[in-house]
């Protein structure tokens, strides 16, 4: 009689942690259509506020779903003029769509694309019409070509790099009015020395 009562006990308890799983599971589908739905209602600032609470727990969703939760994250950011965090969540949204695919829907994949490729541009400063100035940033690698990391915001860097290198690995100063003027080489861009008051590179 022991035995049957232990193995229904036990059944008891399996289904007890898989009732608790589910609804878990069911919670964090709800928080991601409640996100969903304030992004498609245009109330993006709710809709992000719900995408960070639920970043920790994205684990807890399937493939699918992981994948909507980045693409609908990045379009929010988006729209909210985050393009950092923009062009990072959308990577991942395709990139999820490439390791398993349908994950996202096809007018999703294009429009993710044609988001993501103007901010990939910015990013590496290829764009025609790569702004001076203006992106957040937090180091000069998140700023477009001849831009550096001023005060949190991408501008433009005081001089561009110098065609001819002097001997010994330095360069020439540039020459025109754009050439950064110093005195010590905490005055200058980190890539750069101060050299007779002008910033050159090292």
């Amino acid at each position: 009689m022991t035995r049957p009562c232990l193995r229904g006990v036990a059944v008891a308890l399996c289904l007890a942690a898989a009732s608790t799983v589910f609804g878990a599971c069911s919670t964090y589908r709800d928080d991601l259509d409640r996100a969903t739905a304030h992004y498609n209602a245009n109330q993006y600032e709710a809709a992000l506020a719900l995408f960070e609470v639920l970043e920790r727990d994205t684990d807890s969703l399937p493939p699918k779903e992981r994948a909507q939760y980045a693409y609908y994250r990045g379009m929010t950011h988006f729209r909210l003029k985050r393009k950092l965090d923009a062009r990072h969540w959308l990577g991942v949204a395709l990139a999820s769509e490439k390791q398993q695919s349908g994950s996202l829907e096809p007018d999703q994949i294009k429009l993710a694309n044609e988001t993501i490729e103007p901010l990939n541009k910015e990013r590496y400063g290829l764009a025609d019409n790569t702004p001076l100035g203006g992106l957040p940033c937090k180091s000069d690698t998140d700023c477009g070509k001849d831009q550096l990391c001023d005060q949190g915001k991408c501008a433009a860097a005081p001089d561009a790099p110098s065609a001819a290198a002097a001997p010994g690995g330095s360069s020439a100063p540039a020459a025109g009015p754009k050439a950064a003027a110093c005195k010590a080489d905490g005055d200058c861009p980190p890539e750069k020395v101060c050299d007779k008051g002008t910033c050159i590179y090292r």
